[in-house]
């Protein structure tokens, strides 16, 4: 559900932040280095004046890019000019701002408050579509109490709204394979941790879902990485709790299980409590369905799930739950073959497992559960290691389509994102479905064997070709037989999957 906020007037000039000067006034005098002045309240209902209003002349409104602050004088009223930014987290604390999320309650500017107003006349608006806001506003004399027409702000500028009117977030999944940091790993662990944020950061993901996560020291460490390669983002995380999830689930699974890790950008998106109020929740597979398997034993990995709102002057909330299905075929080292069968679809390539079949078919229960969970939220996403095979997916997923739900990552071969172990990929396990009004962007993903090859420039700093990373790899006592396992068990078995949230 979108909600249109956060549009913000400063007076100051701020270095580290965009803002456009507005004059009012072609000949105005220009005022470096303006005092800084205090917070005022205004009420525009409130700044109605009490005498006959005066009647300058309009001026045309023409939107420069300066950083200066043009101060009016008592002779002439309409040479103000207006700052404004958007306010997000990373803007630095002494910004002064206009919240015109409601009617107008708060404003501060460089007038001089003991002879000045402004009052904003109306409510601003934002349209999308043209990447342009208006809103009319007037400037009140207080020592008479006259004050000038009213004057329209009209601000458009594509490039600039393309740039910081924070309306696209990059979503994205990675199985980051066997996920733990301690203190007998800790060396080649603090490698993989290394690949992993480089990657993150140079596919630009807002959003992160990670599994197959065994420990929350290993996600610390990774959120402090990406917090040194990009300062700006604030990266902070989430983590599903052990004794969450998974009420149908037999102790003969308990070996199966594993955490969900969401990491997200705080500049970018805020998470918000569900309406069982917490932050963050896995599935309980209270309404799990048999429909393959021998028994009814939920999702084995209890799926996990947060709704975010994003930050800028559009605001959008969205629902994203991240998985990791019961491991492909049966297994019998966690018990499976007593339980599992293998099954052909109809419209299937090749058999599948009874269990990862049934998760699949659960996919629709698991989603309305979350829908139910965030109330009004329109935008639901889910993405997860299935373990379904290349071919699998139109038979294995007809429920969740039938409900509306799109397949973004088409399910053929040339977007198998597994690796196998001879430098190439094996099935499109990882996989995104969304469902909502909104539109989708670069769905893709990155083949991970091509870490260390065709980019414009490495992605680790200091580690330019692959040999350098054996090496390195070496160093720590990390010795494979083939080459790809420098990759594939040292990194991950699974290329990452995203893409772009448009709202």
């Amino acid at each position: 559900m979108s909600k249109k906020f956060n549009l913000f007037i400063s007076a100051l000039s701020v270095s580290s932040l965009p803002f456009v000067v507005v004059s009012c006034n072609k000949n105005e005098s220009k005022e470096e280095n303006p005092k800084e002045e205090s917070k005022a309240l205004v009420d525009p209902s409130t700044t109605e004046p009490s005498t006959q209003p005066t009647q300058p002349t309009q001026p045309t409104i023409q939107p420069e890019t300066e950083k200066s602050v043009n101060q009016p004088t008592e002779e002439n009223l309409n040479s103000i000019q207006v700052n404004f930014t958007l306010k997000e987290e990373f803007a630095d604390e002494k910004i002064h701002y206009l919240n015109l999320s409601n009617p107008l309650t708060y404003l501060d500017y460089s007038l001089n408050k003991e002879k000045f107003d402004i009052s904003i006349d109306g409510k601003p608006s934002l349209n999308n579509e043209t990447k342009s806001i208006n809103f009319n506003y007037k400037i009140v004399k207080k020592i008479d109490n006259t004050f000038s027409d009213i004057k329209s702000f009209d601000f458009h500028d594509p490039i600039f709204f393309e740039k910081y009117y924070l309306n696209k977030i990059r979503i994205g999944l990675w199985n980051v394979l066997n996920f733990s940091l301690n203190n007998t790993n800790r060396n080649w662990v603090a490698l993989k941790i290394k690949a992993i944020s480089a990657l993150i950061n140079y596919l630009q993901i807002d959003v992160q879902g990670l599994v197959e996560v065994d420990n929350e020291e290993a996600v610390i460490e990774l959120i402090r990485q990406l917090n040194e390669l990009n300062k700006n983002a604030k990266w902070d995380y989430l983590i599903s709790k052990d004794d969450e999830g998974g009420i149908n689930v037999r102790n003969q699974n308990r070996g199966q299980h594993e955490k969900v890790a969401i990491l997200f950008k705080r500049t970018k998106v805020r998470p918000q409590k569900f309406k069982n109020n917490k932050v963050g929740t896995s599935y309980n597979n209270e309404n799990y369905e048999q429909k393959w398997s021998n028994f009814n034993i939920g999702y084995v990995r209890p799926p996990y799930g947060a709704k975010f709102e994003s930050n800028g002057i559009n605001v959008e909330d969205f629902t994203v739950v991240f998985n990791h299905f019961d491991s492909p075929d049966s297994n019998t080292k966690f018990g499976e073959g007593q339980r599992e069968n293998s099954v052909k679809l109809e419209n299937a390539r090749l058999k599948q497992g009874g269990q990862e079949l049934d998760e699949a078919y659960n996919l629709v229960n698991l989603m309305t559960w979350y829908d139910d969970l965030d109330e009004d939220n329109d935008d639901l996403i889910f993405s997860g290691d299935t373990n379904i095979k290349t071919g699998n997916e139109e038979a294995a997923f007809d429920s969740i389509k039938k409900k509306g739900f799109k397949s973004l990552i088409p399910d053929i071969p040339e977007n198998n994102t597994s690796l196998n172990t001879n430098w190439g990929y094996a099935n499109a396990y990882d996989k995104i479905f969304y469902s909502g009004n909104k539109s989708t962007e670069n769905a893709n993903f990155f083949p991970l064997y091509n870490y260390f090859k065709e980019i414009a420039k490495p992605i680790m700093e200091n580690i330019n070709t692959f040999e350098e990373w054996v090496e390195l790899a070496k160093s720590v006592n990390k010795n494979y037989k083939s080459e790809s396992s420098y990759i594939r068990s040292l990194i991950s078995d699974h290329s990452p999957v995203y893409f772009d949230f448009v709202y």
